[in-house]
């Protein structure tokens, strides 16, 4: 095996119930260590990279916004990220978004950079599923549902850290990014409240097209890592927390007009399996 070094990288906002199971998929993979920005966060996910860290398997790094305001707090951290020195102490880099997952065709990820190229990994739609309710699960495990094409936008590249050379054309060949745009709907009401996006993005990302299991067999090896991490009760204390904060902010959510009316918002305007909605209004 390689003795190369491969870093995983995101900006992230109140992904507390998500966290642990995007940073143990991506050991799983042969992804050495997790740099994390941050920015804003009310649910503890500042907490839980700072146990994460303590842990030995992610770095912290804040993400204020400049006082003049440039761009959004993802190209924002990525510029931040070419600068930092865990970034700079790995071979090879990915900077991806948390709630994307990358799904390779191969076991571990230093099958791919033995090739010593960059590689660029197209991103494909997962939607909901008509799964509803918020909860604590695997994302992995739960989204099945997706787009039948894969997204001409937001290709991730895995490069190296040290060399600048001009990414690849995004290529499945040896894999994608499986992106859960929207989660569960509860989930994507609460994201719409806290961040302003418009509730219309949930049916335009709501995608179910086909059915895509490939993630699957990297299930095992995530959950193993997972369980090994939250075995650390100060770690699953901090997880409990963010679930039941997310839980919390959706019921307050709910009971309030502005909560309603995105629920409303939300809803299909025909009572169908997801996807089918779009492709009968087509």
């Amino acid at each position: 095996m390689s003795a190369e070094t491969h870093l995983i990288a995101a900006a992230m906002r109140n992904e507390g119930p998500y966290l642990v199971e995007w940073i143990a998929h991506h050991l799983g993979l042969g992804f050495d260590h997790a740099l994390v920005f941050t920015h804003g966060s009310q649910d503890g996910t500042d907490k839980m990279l700072r146990r994460l860290e303590k842990l030995g398997v992610a770095t912290h790094r804040r993400n204020p916004p400049p006082e003049r305001r440039t761009g959004g707090h993802r190209p924002r951290a990525a510029r931040r990220a070419l600068r930092d020195p865990v970034y700079l102490a790995h071979d090879w880099a990915m900077f991806i978004d948390p709630n994307e997952f990358v799904n390779l065709d191969a076991s571990h990820i230093s099958a791919l950079t033995a090739r010593g190229l960059p590689l660029t990994l197209p991103r494909r739609i997962f939607g909901s599923a008509g799964v509803s309710s918020f909860h604590d699960g695997f994302q992995t495990e739960t989204f099945r549902r997706a787009a039948a094409e894969l997204s001409p936008l937001g290709p991730r590249s895995l490069h190296r850290t040290a060399v600048q050379t001009p990414a690849e054309p995004p290529s499945a060949q040896f894999g994608q990014i499986n992106c859960y745009a929207t989660r569960t709907r509860e989930a994507f009401l609460l994201e719409a409240h806290l961040t302003g996006k418009a509730p219309a993005r949930f049916h335009t990302l709501n995608r179910a097209e086909v059915y895509d299991a490939s993630i699957l067999p990297k299930l095992d090896a995530m959950k193993d890592i997972y369980d090994e991490l939250m075995s650390d009760h100060k770690l699953a204390r901090l997880h409990n927390r963010a679930v039941e904060w997310h839980r919390t902010q959706i019921d307050r959510l709910k009971q309030t007009e502005a909560g309603r009316e995105i629920e409303r918002a939300l809803k299909p305007g025909l009572a169908l399996f997801p996807g089918l909605r779009q492709r009968l209004s087509a």
